[in-house]
């Protein structure tokens, strides 16, 4: 497998380079560095050099959450909670905080779909099994959306509001994706 073969590989490159720049590191440091780069070897040494600048002394987990701009894992925990609860309020809340402090909403996303994966691995009951995976699903989608509007805040609200106030995400997904297809033929037909 291409990422074992990276996190042996990769991290052994990544102590050489701290070794060879004499900077002392915190292991949990380093492995959230190699996550990061989710394989890909330069992103790694990119990240790791970008830390290495940017730090005095050791290099903590910390500092790469702050130089990295990583979501605070409180605030991923209490959006998930939230949307979990179905209490769009205090999703939208917390999601403002991070807003405010200049977060990518894509990173953001992505850090939400992954602890929803989590969860969903604990989970045995088929119901919430659906429930996480339709949510899981819809944060997938909502990286894409993110990528292609020039307004994310507000594409990334609708979507954390409309996770907390559906019961059956498939269908509002179908119900969407339908009406989108029906506009594009409508409008093609005016064409």
């Amino acid at each position: 497998d291409l990422r074992i073969q990276f996190r042996i590989f990769g991290e052994l490159k990544l102590y050489d380079v701290l070794e060879n720049e004499k900077v002392d590191y915190e292991e949990k440091a380093l492995n959230y560095i190699a996550k990061l780069a989710d394989g890909a070897m330069r992103d790694a040494l990119s990240i790791l050099e970008r830390c290495i600048t940017e730090i005095d002394g050791k290099l903590m987990y910390d500092d790469v959450l702050q130089i990295v701009g990583a979501i605070d894992s409180t605030i991923i925990q209490n959006i998930v909670d939230s949307i979990y609860k179905k209490d769009s309020i205090e999703a939208l809340k917390n999601i403002d905080i991070e807003i405010n402090k200049g977060k990518d909403l894509r990173q953001l996303s992505s850090s939400l779909a992954e602890e929803f994966l989590n969860i969903l691995i604990s989970k045995e009951n088929s119901e919430e099994k659906d429930r996480i995976t339709s949510i899981i699903d819809r944060l997938s989608k909502l990286d894409n959306d993110l990528k292609q509007t020039s307004r994310p805040s507000i594409v990334f609200k609708s979507a954390i509001v409309e996770l907390c106030s559906s019961n059956n995400l498939n269908a509002i997904t179908s119900s969407i994706d339908n009406n989108i297809n029906t506009s594009t033929v409508n409008n093609q037909e005016i064409l």
